[in-house]
């Protein structure tokens, strides 16, 4: 696949990838070099997370702690000396009860990461959350578009704090306003009409592993674009952790 041969990323990480292991499974002899593990969701054509390795697992989590994910919206690998899970939080339209549903599950997520932290814990996916306003077009709260609340961005700093996590690509890029997502019927990609959804999230013991944290805009075929960090982590050269929305870009 061209975007594997232009990166050779160690790790990557899959969010909505929409169909069943079944389905996936003719894609895999094009993945050279690297395992799949695979977690649909049970609704058809539906959500889903995925991991492709060069590093063999060691143990595998479906779910967060423990608990049923029938969307498949959590997947953790330990490969040893670290963990890296892909996720796929849930969009909430603002005023409905899904907002109380959406900070529940980053409430679950924290205890899930902060359960496991005695290794390093690499956090990436789509959590469908812009931080600040610089992640959501330097507005506050952009007409039409989830995850832009005060109630998203307080449980998502809440889990930031509470875990310890480091977000190199925006510690990287300071004040710029940044996007990994466009509207799919207005996709073309300017500052104005994105919105940063995507992450690649670390512990704050590892900011000074990292060697470089971007977002590749140049990468198309999906409303997302990947993210990716590269950094090295004890006993094991993790050259790239890319969190990379939307399997389409397969």
């Amino acid at each position: 696949l061209p975007i594997f041969q232009k990166t050779s990323p160690d790790i990557v990480c899959l969010q909505e990838i929409r169909g069943t292991t079944l389905q996936l499974q003719p894609i895999e002899p094009l993945l050279t070099g690297y395992q799949a593990i695979w977690h649909p969701a049970i609704r058809p054509g539906y959500a889903g997370t995925g991991i492709l390795t060069k590093y063999k697992p060691q143990t595998i989590e479906y779910g967060l702690n423990g608990a049923n994910d029938p969307e498949g919206r959590a997947l953790t690998i330990d490969f040893g000396s670290f963990r890296v899970a892909s996720l796929y939080t849930q969009n909430a339209v603002p005023g409905t009860a899904k907002i109380a549903e959406k900070n529940a599950w980053f409430q679950e997520l924290c205890t899930h990461v902060t359960k496991r932290s005695e290794k390093p814990f690499i956090v990436c996916g789509d959590l469908n959350v812009a931080q600040s306003r610089l992640d959501s077009r330097d507005e506050s709260h952009p007409n039409g578009v989830n995850g832009c609340t005060d109630e998203e961005r307080a449980a998502f700093e809440h889990m930031l704090d509470v875990c310890h996590l480091y977000d190199p690509v925006r510690a990287r890029h300071q004040e710029t306003v940044l996007s990994t997502w466009w509207h799919a019927t207005t996709s073309e990609r300017r500052p104005d009409n994105g919105i940063r959804f995507d992450y690649t999230l670390i512990p704050e013991t590892c900011r000074n592993l990292v060697q470089a944290a971007i977002i590749q805009t140049d990468v198309s075929g999906s409303d997302h674009c990947p993210t990716s960090v590269t950094m090295s982590l004890p006993a094991h050269e993790l050259r790239t952790a890319y969190a990379l929305g939307q399997a389409c870009l397969l």
